[in-house]
């Protein structure tokens, strides 16, 4: 039996998931819980269903449809549509909508397909210094699937890159390695209280992974600016010293991302709360004041990216 992996997307022509043009593909399934997550469908493992109230047009196919019952008239304001303790995400929901009101989040590919899909656009990666991304969720959460589409992307001659918060054993780490020329690795916080208070983690196996990782593969350090949290001048030296003690050959750079708010109709359309709704969109100039720390230990920085 070939081996399938749970995604919720293939992004074709990306410029922020690595060098030159990329195509990048989003895993389901993450053992963090960021509170400002930008990506709440690529969470769970398992599917989900959207519902976007404003497309609703209270035609009830998808009453009819639903086999547990969750589906409900919504309330006025939206709310209500779907009972997430009865549904089963089955998806019957959204195959009679036909206005996409209602969308299974979440599809299987096996790698052979997954593979070929990331192939598709090779030539924008050649002429660009592109290449594939694994993103998420947490790509390191689909261990094997991972490990098994970026072998097959390297035997089609790939650039390959994987999107990660590297909170995963080592060993699972250490697989990919062969088959992987760049890591793009998130350092979310610098004390591990702090950590685990808004990821849901703490961060010691991340930091340690990231110091055996820097001596062997070449990363991009992705640092998410986000208010309240991470964003001060003590856990930023923090983390400027931390990395200036990394292998400087396999360290490319330091992306400082300014913190956005683009995220809530995601939580809306999935009935959560999104914690970051009334936070506004952070000014560059923010990022920019942080600069001088990675800088000063000798380290490349670009401001979102």
């Amino acid at each position: 039996m070939a081996l399938a992996g749970k995604l919720t997307n293939i992004q074709r022509y990306s410029t922020k998931d690595g060098p030159g043009i990329r195509t990048t593909a989003f895993l389901k399934g993450c053992p963090l819980h960021c509170a400002w997550c930008h990506n709440p469908e690529c969470i769970g493992a398992e599917d989900d269903v959207y519902f976007w109230d404003a497309k609703c047009v209270g035609c009830g196919k998808c009453i009819e449809a639903c086999p547990t019952g969750a589906q409900k008239v919504p309330n006025a304001d939206g709310s209500g549509k779907i009972d997430r303790s009865l549904c089963v995400r089955c998806g019957k929901c959204a195959q009679v909508c036909r206005i996409g009101a209602l969308t299974l989040v979440g599809f299987d590919m096996t790698t052979e397909q997954a593979a070929d899909a990331l192939y598709r656009d090779h030539i924008f990666y050649d002429t660009s210094g592109g290449g594939v991304t694994i993103s998420g969720g947490e790509p390191l959460a689909q261990p094997s699937f991972t490990l098994e589409v970026l072998k097959q992307c390297k035997e089609k001659k790939l650039h390959t890159c994987i999107d990660t918060t590297l909170y995963a054993s080592w060993e699972v780490i250490e697989s990919l390695i062969p088959y992987l020329d760049l890591a793009l690795v998130d350092l979310k916080h610098m004390d591990s209280a702090w950590h685990k208070e808004l990821t849901g983690v703490p961060n010691e196996r991340i930091l340690e992974n990231l110091e055996k990782l820097a001596k062997q593969v070449h990363i991009r350090i992705r640092i998410p600016l986000i208010p309240d949290f991470n964003a001060n001048e003590d856990n930023l030296r923090t983390a400027a010293e931390f990395v200036g003690r990394l292998d400087p050959e396999h360290i490319d750079a330091v992306d400082l991302l300014t913190f956005h708010n683009w995220a809530e109709q995601k939580y809306r359309k999935l009935d959560q709360v999104y914690a970051y709704a009334e936070v506004p969109d952070m000014e560059e100039a923010v990022a920019q004041s942080f600069r001088p720390l990675f800088e000063q230990q000798g380290v490349k920085v670009t401001i979102n990216g």
